[in-house]
């Protein structure tokens, strides 16, 4: 492909990509996708009819949810209770609920209040990462005091037990230790069951194919898969981006372009990117996951639509049946968390599902007897570990390169939401880049 014609090219066909291109839709812009499908750490599949997820799902915030209405894609509303499994006991309740009914005292209890203040505070300080037409540096200067400590550093004078029940519940929620996440990240995180908060209570029904194929619906004709961008380079006039296509290398040419891509493939494909650009594209770490479904006989699970866990690999067991809206319960969805897949991530499959297999059975006895295969999926890099220190590089990060805007969930609160408003937020970018020219 050889064109001096087009408006936009995009540059990544993740849920960040895909925003954008839909909001530039009226332009002559174009999707180009290393991988043979889009949706890039989002995937969705099915067995006998049920479908399950296998990567990001986390959504939807006031902006995916109003998206995912105009692109017609059904949403789901998950109950207010989830479960947890705490010290060889399963547990049916809200985050809040569970904490406030454990005996922790009435010093514990006065922790726990103070944790909930401080979420429901930095929910609200965070509100223009989650809003696509807000500038990404308005916040307050409290926010930067808070990023620039550890959540373990700003609960350390809490009581053990507190802190260590917000551990269990911030690797289910983040992948990641307290020790290594912001304190701004943390307090949002949890905070996001709260009305208001980043996470909301929808998901898509159907699972999250239905909105790529929205996607693809709304962008017919515009998205390239198998197209692996190599080099992007501008002029004062346009960007090059040379892409190779299986044995084939081409040249698109257009008036602008937005990356979507993670930031290590930033670093490696962007040519002339200014240094203090780099050096925070260096400074932002990427955790891994891994994802288990697990296929059933028989159903072993009615009613939540979550179960947070404290085993030693498993962190968090989903329910696709509610997630997903299908009536069905024959997939259990289970994920481990970065440093806990660290223990079974070279292992082989049938191993790695086995490993699973026996510790969920602390949960559901006898689910062994009822599992008939599983689907294991690794991601790495999985999603961006906002350790302390995140915020000060956004302004660096989410600012266009002359012709180039940057979208990804690595600019707003990790999750869908956060890629999408991202994306819709470089779509903007790029109209004014365009205007000028």
């Amino acid at each position: 492909m050889s064109s001096d014609q087009l408006d936009v090219a995009v540059i990544g066909g993740g849920v960040a990509g895909l925003a954008a291109a839909w909001a530039l839709r009226d332009r002559d812009v174009v999707v180009l996708e290393s991988a043979e499908r889009i949706g890039g750490r989002v995937r969705s599949d099915q067995w006998e009819g049920q479908p399950y997820h296998l990567g990001a799902q986390f959504l939807a915030g006031a902006t995916s949810a109003g998206l995912l209405d105009t692109l017609g894609v059904q949403r789901v509303k998950l109950p207010k209770k989830g479960g947890f499994f705490l010290a060889g006991r399963r547990r049916t309740a809200t985050a809040t609920s569970l904490m406030r009914g454990l005996r922790v005292g009435a010093g514990g209890l006065a922790d726990i209040a103070a944790v909930e203040r401080e979420s429901a505070r930095v929910s609200g300080m965070i509100s223009s990462l989650v809003d696509p037409t807000a500038p990404t540096g308005l916040l307050a200067p409290s926010a930067a005091d808070l990023d620039a400590r550890s959540f373990s550093e700003a609960i350390a004078d809490r009581r053990p037990a507190v802190q260590s029940l917000y551990g269990v519940l911030l690797r289910s929620l983040t992948g990641k230790e307290p020790e290594t996440l912001s304190a701004l990240y943390a307090y949002a995180m949890l905070g996001s069951e709260n009305q208001g908060g980043i996470g909301g209570a929808n998901r898509a029904r159907g699972g999250m194919q239905e909105v790529l194929t929205a996607f693809e619906r709304a962008l017919a004709g515009r998205i390239q898969t198998s197209a692996h961008a190599e080099a992007i380079k501008q002029t004062n006039e346009r960007v090059e981006i040379t892409i190779r296509n299986r044995d084939r290398t081409d040249t698109v040419i257009a008036k602008a372009c937005v990356v979507a891509v993670p930031t290590p493939e930033v670093r490696q494909i962007v040519t002339g990117l200014e240094a203090r650009r780099l050096r925070a594209l260096k400074q932002v770490r990427y955790g891994r996951f891994l994802s288990v479904a697990l296929f059933l006989r028989a159903p072993v699970w009615r009613g939540e639509w979550a179960i947070t866990c404290d085993l030693p690999v498993v962190s968090t067991l989903l329910n696709p049946a509610v997630l997903t809206g299908s009536g069905r319960s024959r997939v259990l969805s289970s994920y481990a968390s970065d440093d806990s897949a660290r223990q079974v991530w070279d292992l082989p499959d049938d191993t790695v599902a086995d490993r699973f297999v026996t510790e969920i059975e602390q949960v559901f006895p006898g689910l062994r007897k009822v599992v008939c295969g599983a689907h294991v999926r690794r991601w790495d890099p999985g999603y961006p570990a906002w350790e302390p220190g995140h915020l000060a590089l956004l302004p660096h990060l989410a600012a266009p390169a002359g012709r180039i805007a940057f979208c990804g969930d690595y600019l707003s609160i990790p999750s869908i939401d956060g890629a999408i408003v991202t994306g819709l937020r470089a779509a903007t970018q790029i109209k004014t880049i365009i205007s000028r020219v």
